[in-house]
Formats: structure tokens, C-alpha cells, sequence
């Protein structure tokens, strides 16, 4: 449900950044979305992460709500949209993240998995 900047995007360091810091030595929950799979073939799934006090917070959210990524919703995957979508018009609007850096339209990069298991399986928000 999300795009997330890669390679010589604008902002791509800061998201990975954003995203390593919210993901690194947590617990996560992986869910599967209404397809196993996207048409580009990898693996449509939310994650959610734990903090401190045992709540688990879905990653995709925080790292749109943070502005170091955009809303990119695909049906039939469209189960956190709405709330993904107000996400992002807030972040823009208070131009976090990449909305201050990289100007109004900000990036999207829909080819870019959030995370690779060691068995090349790719996985996306």
C-alpha cells in the first residue's frame, strides 16, 4: 500500500534510514493482504511492528505518516487506504519528510520491496 524512494530518488537515504529505525531488533507481525502476490510478483503483505509497550504499529503508516513514503494503493489491496491516504495528506501538508525535500509532488518508486528474505522472496507494504 505504500512507495517508498529508492536508489537516487530524492529522500531514498532518509526513508531507509526511517524505516531501518522503526524495524531494527523488533518483533514483527507479517499479514497477507487481499492477494498473495502484485502483478510485478512480489509478495503483497502489511507489517506490523511491536514497540516498547507491547502494541504493534503498522510500519506502512508510520513510514507514510513520517513522509519517507507516499500512499500507493493497488486493488484489490485496499484495506488500510483510507488511512494511509489521510496519512499522507497530513505529511504533505506539514511537508514532512519527503514532502519538504523533494518539493510538492514528492517520489514515488512502486518497484521497491520493503524488505528481501535471504531466499530472495520480496515483500512489499
Amino acid at each position: 500500500g505504500i512507495d517508498v524512494p529508492s536508489g537516487d530518488d530524492c529522500y531514498a537515504a532518509e526513508a531507509t534510514e526511517i524505516h531501518r529505525s522503526l524495524v531494527a531488533g523488533r518483533n514483527v507481525k507479517i499479514e497477507r493482504q487481499a492477494t498473495d502476490v502484485d502483478a510485478r510478483g512480489n509478495w503483497v503483505r502489511d507489517v506490523w511492528v511491536e514497540q516498547d509497550d507491547g502494541r504493534y504499529v503498522l510500519v506502512a503508516h508510520q513510514l507514510v505518516e513520517q513522509g519517507a513514503a507516499t500512499a500507493g494503493i493497488s486493488e484489490p489491496n485496499t484495506r488500510f487506504a483510507s488511512w494511509l491516504r489521510g496519512a499522507e495528506a497530513v505529511a504533505q501538508a506539514e511537508a514532512r519528510g519527503l514532502w519538504g525535500a523533494c518539493g510538492e509532488t514528492g517520489t514515488q518508486s512502486s518497484d521497491t520491496p520493503l524488505a528481501v528474505t535471504a531466499d530472495g522472496r520480496r515483500f512489499s507494504a
